[in-house]
């Protein structure tokens, strides 16, 4: 689940929704949206996430993902923003995936 999560780190910092949508499919219209405003405003995009809290029942996951987005805004002022995110995974073959986020 690590990986899943620092892909989604690296796919955010690269304001890449192509690269979101690779490592997270389940992407929704609304969050979509969401980060594509993100990216509009912010430059120097650097995620950090952690798995603070993880549940394992077979082959699916719950977990509480906490970090923080570090930028660049649109006037130049760098900002910092804590997030705590809840994750569902699946396991894949020898992976685990991101199913949602919210």
């Amino acid at each position: 689940m690590r990986a899943a999560v620092e892909e989604y780190a690296q796919a955010i910092e690269q304001r890449d929704i192509g690269a979101v949508r690779r490592v997270y499919p389940g992407l929704t219209p609304a969050q979509q949206s969401g980060l594509e405003r993100f990216f509009q405003v912010a430059r120097r995009i650097n995620v950090t996430f952690r798995v603070s809290a993880l549940e394992v029942t077979g082959a699916t996951a719950e977990a509480r993902v906490v970090g923080t987005y570090e930028y660049v805004n649109a006037e130049g002022q760098p900002k910092t923003e804590q997030v705590s995110l809840g994750a569902s995974f699946r396991h894949d073959g020898s992976v685990w995936r991101l199913v949602s986020v919210r």
